[in-house]
Protein backbone atom coordinates (compact mmCIF):
# COMPACT_ATOMS: atom_id res chain seq x y z
CA UNK A 1 0.00 0.00 0.00
CA UNK A 2 1.66 3.31 -1.18
CA UNK A 3 1.51 6.58 1.69
CA UNK A 4 -1.51 7.72 -0.92
CA UNK A 5 -3.40 4.34 -1.02
CA UNK A 6 -3.19 5.05 2.85
CA UNK A 7 -4.16 8.65 3.05
CA UNK A 8 -7.27 7.98 0.92
CA UNK A 9 -8.34 4.72 3.52
CA UNK A 10 -7.93 7.01 6.29
CA UNK A 11 -10.07 10.03 4.90
CA UNK A 12 -12.34 7.57 3.85
CA UNK A 13 -12.80 5.71 7.24
CA UNK A 14 -12.77 9.13 9.49
CA UNK A 15 -15.78 10.48 7.63
CA UNK A 16 -17.46 6.88 8.16
CA UNK A 17 -16.92 7.04 11.92
CA UNK A 18 -17.93 11.29 11.95
CA UNK A 19 -21.62 10.15 10.02
CA UNK A 20 -22.09 6.70 11.41
CA UNK A 21 -20.46 5.72 14.66
CA UNK A 22 -22.52 2.91 15.73
CA UNK A 23 -21.41 1.16 12.29
CA UNK A 24 -18.27 2.48 11.28
CA UNK A 25 -16.91 -0.71 13.34
CA UNK A 26 -18.05 -3.24 10.94
CA UNK A 27 -16.82 -1.47 7.67
CA UNK A 28 -13.64 -1.62 6.39
CA UNK A 29 -11.71 -0.06 3.55
CA UNK A 30 -9.29 -0.81 1.54
CA UNK A 31 -7.38 1.16 -1.31
CA UNK A 32 -4.72 -0.41 -4.19
CA UNK A 33 -3.17 1.95 -6.30
CA UNK A 34 -6.75 4.50 -5.88
CA UNK A 35 -9.11 1.84 -6.25
CA UNK A 36 -11.06 1.52 -2.88
CA UNK A 37 -12.93 -1.83 -1.59
CA UNK A 38 -15.35 -1.21 0.72
CA UNK A 39 -16.88 -4.58 2.97
CA UNK A 40 -17.93 -5.32 6.43
CA UNK A 41 -21.88 -4.85 7.30
CA UNK A 42 -24.22 -1.83 8.18
CA UNK A 43 -27.91 -2.18 9.48
CA UNK A 44 -29.69 -0.49 6.37
CA UNK A 45 -29.20 -0.07 2.43
CA UNK A 46 -28.59 4.01 3.48
CA UNK A 47 -25.41 3.57 4.81
CA UNK A 48 -23.59 0.95 2.44
CA UNK A 49 -25.02 3.70 -0.02
CA UNK A 50 -23.28 7.03 2.08
CA UNK A 51 -20.39 5.03 2.21
CA UNK A 52 -19.90 4.85 -0.92
CA UNK A 53 -20.79 8.58 -1.38
CA UNK A 54 -18.27 9.36 1.22
CA UNK A 55 -15.37 7.69 -0.73
CA UNK A 56 -16.28 9.47 -4.28
CA UNK A 57 -15.66 12.38 -3.02
CA UNK A 58 -12.12 11.78 -1.61
CA UNK A 59 -9.12 13.18 -3.54
CA UNK A 60 -7.29 10.40 -5.78
CA UNK A 61 -10.17 7.87 -5.44
CA UNK A 62 -10.28 6.36 -9.05
CA UNK A 63 -12.62 3.34 -8.49
CA UNK A 64 -14.82 1.99 -5.68
CA UNK A 65 -15.93 -1.72 -5.19
CA UNK A 66 -18.49 -1.83 -2.66
CA UNK A 67 -19.35 -5.06 -1.20
CA UNK A 68 -20.96 -4.40 2.26
CA UNK A 69 -23.49 -6.17 3.33
CA UNK A 70 -26.71 -5.51 4.91
CA UNK A 71 -27.96 -7.25 7.79
CA UNK A 72 -30.91 -8.86 7.42
CA UNK A 73 -33.30 -10.82 9.98
CA UNK A 74 -35.90 -11.76 7.65
CA UNK A 75 -38.32 -11.91 9.83
CA UNK A 76 -40.66 -9.05 8.24
CA UNK A 77 -42.57 -10.10 4.62
CA UNK A 78 -42.36 -8.56 1.84
CA UNK A 79 -46.09 -6.82 2.28
CA UNK A 80 -44.91 -5.58 6.15
CA UNK A 81 -41.82 -4.06 4.56
CA UNK A 82 -44.03 -2.70 2.04
CA UNK A 83 -45.96 -0.91 4.44
CA UNK A 84 -43.11 -0.07 6.46
CA UNK A 85 -41.41 2.03 3.14
CA UNK A 86 -44.64 3.89 2.61
CA UNK A 87 -44.61 5.02 6.09
CA UNK A 88 -41.45 6.29 5.61
CA UNK A 89 -42.08 8.20 2.20
CA UNK A 90 -45.43 9.89 4.13
CA UNK A 91 -43.36 11.00 7.29
CA UNK A 92 -41.86 14.31 7.95
CA UNK A 93 -39.98 16.25 6.42
CA UNK A 94 -41.25 14.76 2.70
CA UNK A 95 -44.58 14.50 3.19
CA UNK A 96 -46.04 16.82 0.58
CA UNK A 97 -43.19 15.70 -1.84
CA UNK A 98 -43.56 12.47 -2.19
CA UNK A 99 -47.57 12.54 -3.22
CA UNK A 100 -48.15 9.82 -6.11
CA UNK A 101 -45.22 8.23 -5.51
CA UNK A 102 -45.22 4.88 -3.85
CA UNK A 103 -43.37 1.61 -3.45
CA UNK A 104 -43.58 -1.69 -3.22
CA UNK A 105 -41.60 -4.63 -1.89
CA UNK A 106 -40.82 -7.96 -3.87
CA UNK A 107 -37.53 -10.56 -2.21
CA UNK A 108 -36.31 -7.95 0.18
CA UNK A 109 -35.95 -5.15 -2.97
CA UNK A 110 -38.09 -2.50 -3.38
CA UNK A 111 -39.50 -0.58 -6.54
CA UNK A 112 -40.23 3.09 -5.99
CA UNK A 113 -42.77 4.19 -9.02
CA UNK A 114 -44.72 8.01 -9.69
CA UNK A 115 -43.74 10.64 -10.75
CA UNK A 116 -41.87 14.26 -9.25
CA UNK A 117 -41.21 17.11 -9.76
CA UNK A 118 -37.49 17.44 -10.14
CA UNK A 119 -34.44 14.84 -10.18
CA UNK A 120 -33.63 16.42 -6.72
CA UNK A 121 -37.14 14.76 -5.75
CA UNK A 122 -36.40 12.12 -7.26
CA UNK A 123 -33.08 11.15 -5.64
CA UNK A 124 -34.68 12.07 -2.39
CA UNK A 125 -37.33 9.44 -2.18
CA UNK A 126 -34.72 6.99 -2.94
CA UNK A 127 -32.87 8.20 0.01
CA UNK A 128 -35.77 7.94 2.08
CA UNK A 129 -36.45 4.46 0.97
CA UNK A 130 -33.41 3.20 1.49
CA UNK A 131 -33.28 4.17 5.16
CA UNK A 132 -36.33 1.60 5.46
CA UNK A 133 -34.97 -1.27 8.04
CA UNK A 134 -35.03 -4.86 5.82
CA UNK A 135 -34.79 -3.29 2.63
CA UNK A 136 -31.66 -4.60 0.48
CA UNK A 137 -31.82 -2.99 -2.46
CA UNK A 138 -33.65 -0.21 -4.30
CA UNK A 139 -35.01 0.47 -7.83
CA UNK A 140 -36.03 3.68 -8.65
CA UNK A 141 -38.52 3.91 -11.79
CA UNK A 142 -40.18 7.27 -10.81
CA UNK A 143 -40.80 9.74 -13.49
CA UNK A 144 -39.42 13.26 -13.59
CA UNK A 145 -42.60 15.47 -15.48
CA UNK A 146 -41.30 18.70 -16.27
CA UNK A 147 -42.85 21.10 -18.87
CA UNK A 148 -40.66 24.39 -19.30
CA UNK A 149 -39.88 25.33 -22.60
CA UNK A 150 -35.82 25.27 -22.65
CA UNK A 151 -35.07 28.72 -22.75
CA UNK A 152 -36.74 29.82 -19.75
CA UNK A 153 -35.43 26.88 -17.77
CA UNK A 154 -31.88 28.00 -19.27
CA UNK A 155 -32.72 31.51 -17.81
CA UNK A 156 -34.00 30.08 -14.46
CA UNK A 157 -30.41 28.42 -13.91
CA UNK A 158 -28.52 31.09 -14.46
CA UNK A 159 -30.73 33.08 -12.06
CA UNK A 160 -29.88 29.75 -9.66
CA UNK A 161 -26.00 30.05 -10.10
CA UNK A 162 -25.31 33.42 -9.89
CA UNK A 163 -27.55 33.79 -7.12
CA UNK A 164 -25.39 31.56 -5.14
CA UNK A 165 -22.05 33.42 -6.65
CA UNK A 166 -21.31 30.35 -8.87
CA UNK A 167 -18.22 30.88 -11.25
CA UNK A 168 -19.21 29.78 -14.45
CA UNK A 169 -16.97 31.39 -16.54
CA UNK A 170 -15.44 28.62 -17.55
CA UNK A 171 -18.40 26.24 -18.03
CA UNK A 172 -21.25 25.78 -20.50
CA UNK A 173 -24.75 24.47 -20.42
CA UNK A 174 -27.30 22.95 -22.90
CA UNK A 175 -31.07 22.60 -21.84
CA UNK A 176 -33.07 20.09 -24.13
CA UNK A 177 -36.49 18.41 -23.44
CA UNK A 178 -35.74 19.89 -19.81
CA UNK A 179 -32.54 18.02 -19.91
CA UNK A 180 -29.38 19.86 -18.95
CA UNK A 181 -25.45 18.90 -20.23
CA UNK A 182 -22.74 20.73 -18.44
CA UNK A 183 -19.26 20.90 -19.80
CA UNK A 184 -16.27 22.76 -18.73
CA UNK A 185 -14.37 23.43 -15.67
CA UNK A 186 -15.31 24.29 -12.19
CA UNK A 187 -13.17 25.08 -8.99
CA UNK A 188 -12.90 21.06 -7.86
CA UNK A 189 -14.84 18.32 -6.87
CA UNK A 190 -17.01 19.66 -4.37
CA UNK A 191 -18.07 22.49 -6.60
CA UNK A 192 -18.96 20.46 -9.09
CA UNK A 193 -21.32 18.43 -6.86
CA UNK A 194 -22.86 21.30 -5.56
CA UNK A 195 -23.61 22.85 -9.11
CA UNK A 196 -24.85 19.40 -10.26
CA UNK A 197 -27.56 19.57 -6.92
CA UNK A 198 -28.61 23.08 -7.56
CA UNK A 199 -29.58 22.52 -10.90
CA UNK A 200 -30.91 18.73 -10.01
CA UNK A 201 -33.29 20.86 -7.71
CA UNK A 202 -34.86 22.84 -10.00
CA UNK A 203 -38.53 22.47 -10.94
CA UNK A 204 -38.73 20.70 -14.56
CA UNK A 205 -35.68 19.30 -14.65
CA UNK A 206 -35.38 15.96 -15.76
CA UNK A 207 -31.66 14.87 -15.37
CA UNK A 208 -28.79 16.59 -15.57
CA UNK A 209 -25.43 15.15 -17.75
CA UNK A 210 -22.77 15.75 -15.81
CA UNK A 211 -19.45 16.68 -18.17
CA UNK A 212 -17.38 18.79 -15.44
CA UNK A 213 -13.97 18.58 -14.51
CA UNK A 214 -11.94 20.40 -11.58
CA UNK A 215 -10.01 22.91 -13.05
CA UNK A 216 -6.74 21.92 -14.01
CA UNK A 217 -5.03 25.68 -13.58
CA UNK A 218 -4.67 27.29 -9.85
CA UNK A 219 -5.69 30.73 -10.94
CA UNK A 220 -7.59 32.54 -13.96
CA UNK A 221 -4.81 31.93 -16.37
CA UNK A 222 -4.23 29.14 -17.93
CA UNK A 223 -0.88 27.69 -18.35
Amino acid sequence: MTSLDHSISTSIKNQIIKEMPDSSKDVHVETREGSVILTGVVNILYEKLRCEDIAKKVEGVTKIENDIAITLDGSASDKELTELLNKNLRSEPHKSDFVGITGKVNGGSAILVGETDTEGLRKSALVEASKTYGIKDVVNNIAVTGHSEDISLANVIFEELADRSIDTSDMTYTVARNEVTLNGYAKNENDINRIVDIIENIKSVKHVKNKLKPRPWKTGIRD
